[in-house]
């Protein structure tokens, strides 16, 4: 009886081991995940003898443009229910 029970502990206590390599790998991926994304983020040097590009922007803005002038009798809410002969499957 005592040996089947040492059994069992030494395989509760590799199946624990392995939960917690599985956990630090899993860990280790996210941090190199988070740490490859941020590093990508990250713009390269500005080429000698030339400005950055957000020297073009400026401070003053005009807010919003206007809505474009559509199609005469353009309707959003035409566009929802397409007429039978527009619709792709039609041939």
């Amino acid at each position: 009886m005592q040996a089947g029970v040492d059994v069992l502990k030494r395989i509760a206590k590799w199946v624990l081991g392995l939960i917690g390599l599985i956990a630090l790998l899993t860990l280790a991926a996210i941090l190199w995940f988070v740490y490859s994304v941020q590093s990508n983020l990250l713009p390269p040097p500005d080429p000698l003898g030339q400005q950055s590009i957000a020297s073009y922007a400026t401070a003053d803005s005009t807010g919003s443009s206007p809505p474009p002038v559509l199609v005469k009798g353009f309707s959003w809410d035409g566009i929802t229910q397409p007429p039978t002969s527009a619709r792709p499957w039609t041939r």
